[in-house]
């Protein structure tokens, strides 16, 4: 962790799958645990459809998806065959400013979650 960093945010450290990572991670800001929960909404998608987000898989250049993440202002397509609670939750995750997110004890109230408990 780098000085000016608060308790909970890092940067400069690029460990994971690029495909769930979040934007201002790979442009190499601030981050926090938001960054975890845009990686909810990523592994989703991937259950979704058996297909990592961004077309990850016709990416055979890590650079060329890493841009394409850093600079996108969308977020990854969401499948529109989700159930709306489910598509909720991925749209909410992935909102594109992290202080958009939902922090995970948030997002564990939503009512798809509920049944779950």
């Amino acid at each position: 962790v780098h000085g000016g960093t608060g308790a909970g945010e890092f940067q400069g450290q690029l460990l994971g799958t690029i495909a769930f990572m979040a934007p201002e991670v790979l442009r190499g800001q601030q981050y926090g645990r938001s960054c975890d929960v845009w990686s909810v909404g990523c592994a989703i998608i991937e259950m979704a459809c058996a297909k990592p987000p961004w077309n990850a898989e016709k990416h055979s250049n890590h650079l060329a998806l890493i841009f394409k993440i850093a600079s996108a202002t969308t977020a990854p397509t969401i499948p529109l065959h989700l159930t709306p609670g489910l598509r909720d939750v991925a749209l909410r995750c992935l909102e594109l400013q992290p202080q958009d997110r939902p922090p995970a004890r948030e997002l564990l109230k939503h009512p798809v979650f509920r049944t779950m408990w």
